[in-house]
């Protein structure tokens, strides 16, 4: 298995292109950019598999979920005094 890492926006939603099999591990901020850490079975995932596309939908503390929308929850982001909440869409 190997770590990897993907950058994302904060944004209300996007999609991100990684590879099958891969999970996350965490969200932070590195060098002021928000980043991702996935586990990744194994090379041949990250370099020849099929990728998958997953959609991040982020909300700010106080704003409203959109009703009936499947998500999971991956992890609770701050920078500086604003404090985002990442999501995955599910089918």
């Amino acid at each position: 298995m190997y770590i990897y890492k993907y950058t994302f926006e904060i944004v209300p939603i996007q999609k991100i292109t990684i590879p099958d099999g891969a999970s996350v591990l965490s969200m932070q901020l590195q060098n002021n950019v928000p980043t991702m850490w996935l586990m990744i079975p194994d090379i041949e995932s990250q370099l020849e598999s099929p990728l998958k596309q997953i959609t991040l939908r982020i909300y700010g503390t106080g704003h409203e979920i959109v009703k009936n929308e499947k998500i999971r929850f991956i992890q609770t982001l701050q920078i500086d005094e604003l404090v985002f909440h990442v999501f995955e869409l599910v089918d």
